[in-house]
């Protein structure tokens, strides 16, 4: 709603005493003023509801779901750690992990291949 909807006129001025700004066509000062001079109460005036616990979840029950989803996480996290260890156990008593040899190997002379072995053994 704009000030030509309302057909009042806006006057916006500084409160000398508190430096709060108001609109003086409609309030008799800031609110500051307005509360000093008991034009509504002191507090509780814009307050919120108070929320009771039956409104939201409980706190009980709130950590009881925390508590089953870190255990169906943890119980998941296991079972792939288990399966990713049996696979890696398979494949390291399996043919797996077989020594490669490079295609013309077996062309290279002995002082080649002494050279290339050489190069590949460990320090």
């Amino acid at each position: 709603m704009n000030q030509a909807e309302s057909g009042t006129a806006t006057q916006i001025v500084k409160c000398e005493k508190h430096g709060l700004r108001y609109n003086a066509a409609t309030q008799s000062g800031c609110v500051r003023c307005r509360r000093e001079a008991g034009e509504f109460p002191k507090t509780g005036a814009t307050r919120a509801p108070e929320r009771t616990a039956r409104q939201g979840m409980s706190l009980s029950a709130a950590l009881a779901i925390s508590a089953l989803l870190v255990l169906a996480t943890s119980f998941a996290m296991l079972w792939i750690h288990t399966q990713v260890y049996d696979q890696t156990q398979r494949l390291m008593e399996s043919d797996g992990y077989e020594e490669f040899t490079p295609d013309g190997y077996e062309e290279l002379t002995p002082e080649e291949r002494e050279k290339i072995e050489e190069l590949f053994r460990e320090p």
